[in-house]
């Protein structure tokens, strides 16, 4: 298949088109950052501005299109402005997508839709509620992506993904953060060690995008483990991986969430794990591939 991805030198974007690469489909990736005119399999277009990639689009006609592009930086991306605009863009390129005859579109959801749950997450049945712009827009991106895809009698996929890890992720997230603490001597504490999250790794998330495109999965699926762990046993895995010893300590205060039931995890039952498929990656795997282990 021929297959257009926006953001496909990100953090989730470049997993995703190294996957769909590795199976056989012909990929371009559409970055601002990228010279279209040294490397055929990238298009230089900005999805803010449709008469970048209008052309292009015509010309090569992508029958799947993947937009993973959306505001990330770890100590804005919630409330951010850009979030408006990443909507409004999404739902233009979309547009003009469906109208060159591009039969399956793809975006990358959020955990953040569904808010705070007591309850496994299931994109079948579990209400979203989320709390900040982020969630908000991603949520009310895809309700108007339903529409669009609907009228125009193509297909829509809308993978909400829970906890990603993996290679080049943002020097600020977690994992990275820790790592780098670690490394350098210092020790950690944490606000929030108790919090269940379902971890998944970067190319577990490419094999259930590449997975979504060749099977009848529904429209809206969660992209996780079904399996939680707290952020404290997160990085006693990763000390133990880099051999390190590292304090981890948090306030007492915290203790007394320690049995939360505020988590954030796929149910065993959501469509995706329904449709066959199954993450490659254990937690141990997955961190080891991640700190290059």
């Amino acid at each position: 298949m021929k297959i257009l991805i926006v953001g496909a030198n990100g953090f989730l974007g470049k997993e995703i088109s190294r996957e769909l690469t590795n199976n056989g489909h012909v990929v371009i990736g559409m970055s601002r950052s990228v010279d279209s005119n040294r490397d055929k399999k990238w298009v230089s277009a900005d999805i803010g501005k449709p008469d970048s990639y209008r052309s292009f689009i015509s010309d090569w006609r992508p029958e799947v299109v993947i937009q993973s592009a959306w505001v990330t930086a770890q100590k804005t991306y919630r409330q951010s402005a850009e979030n408006l605009n990443y909507a409004s863009d999404t739902l233009q390129f979309a547009k003009d997508c469906l109208q060159v005859g591009t039969e399956h579109f793809i975006g990358l959801g959020s955990s953040a839709e569904y808010g705070i749950q007591t309850l496994p997450c299931n994109a079948m049945d579990t209400t979203p509620a989320p709390v900040d712009p982020y969630g908000q827009k991603k949520l009310e991106t895809l309700l108007e992506l339903q529409e669009l895809t609907v009228a125009a009698g193509a297909r829509l996929t809308w993978g909400r993904v829970f906890q990603p890890y993996g290679l080049g992720q943002d020097s600020e997230r977690l994992i990275p953060w820790a790592v780098a603490r670690m490394m350098a001597g210092h020790d950690i504490e944490l606000q929030n060690p108790f919090m269940k999250l379902d971890w998944i790794s970067s190319r577990d998330i490419g094999r259930a995008i590449s997975w979504s495109i060749n099977h009848n999965t529904p429209a809206v699926i969660d992209i996780g483990t079904a399996i939680g762990t707290n952020v404290h046993q997160v990085l006693v895995e990763v000390a133990k991986i880099l051999e390190v010893k590292t304090q981890i300590t948090y306030p007492i205060s915290a203790t007394k969430n320690q049995n939360t039931s505020q988590n954030l995890i796929v149910s065993s039952d959501s469509p995706l794990f329904q449709s066959g498929w199954l993450p490659a990656d254990s937690l141990q795997a997955g961190l080891k591939w991640a700190l290059g282990r």
